[in-house]
């Protein structure tokens, strides 16, 4: 097994809140945020996992006051995972032992990318077993709506199976090869699999 590259540093737009049972609330409510996460010491090194989330009202005020930021460092993080929101669709928190901070991205995608850097950086136990994978939005045909897929995922291939994993880290279908029928590329975007027993 290859070692898994552990990236540094992630930044970028993210919707961002603290849950309600967190004293002393910062961000009470979801505020658009420019963030910048960086590993501060990880297994690697011989230490506990540690990271810090850097928050910035823009990417111009990051570039031109570094100091004006509200800072979180991440340690003894247990868990990185979906979360259930009524306005933001693709979230996910981040948790000690109990939710501390909540994330999402504008599409799946967007958090998938986030809750993999915070899984590789805190905890590598949950990040997927699989290194090679592709992005993929699944068209919502007949068949795709029978069996509950729509929207981007992540696809991996194995020798035995493919697999879709949602933004949550959620599988959401896996095939095993031998009930694939037809592999068939309809132009360069656009890839259909028939399957069945």
């Amino acid at each position: 097994m290859q070692d898994q590259v552990v990236p540094t540093q992630k930044f970028g737009y993210i919707d961002v809140k603290q849950p309600a049972k967190v004293k002393a609330r910062k961000l009470k409510s979801w505020r658009r945020r420019y963030a910048v996460l960086t590993l501060l010491n990880d297994l690697s090194r011989g230490g506990k996992p540690l990271a810090k989330l850097d928050l910035f009202e823009s990417e111009e005020k990051w570039k031109r006051d570094s100091s004006n930021r509200v800072t979180f460092i991440l340690e003894n993080v247990t868990s990185i995972r979906g979360a259930h929101s009524r306005t933001h669709p693709f979230a996910l928190e981040i948790v000690q032992r109990h939710p501390v901070l909540v994330l999402s991205g504008t599409t799946e995608t967007n958090s998938y990318t986030w809750m993999l850097a915070l899984q590789k950086m805190l905890v590598p136990s949950q990040v997927p077993r699989y290194e090679d994978s592709i992005q993929v939005r699944v068209l919502p045909d007949e068949d795709a709506l029978r069996c509950g897929l729509s929207g981007e995922h992540t696809m991996y291939v194995t020798p035995q199976h493919i697999e879709l994993v949602n933004a949550s880290g959620v599988s959401t279908i896996t095939w095993s090869l031998s009930t694939l029928k037809k592999f068939d590329q309809e132009n360069d975007s656009v890839f259909t699999i028939t399957c069945g027993q």
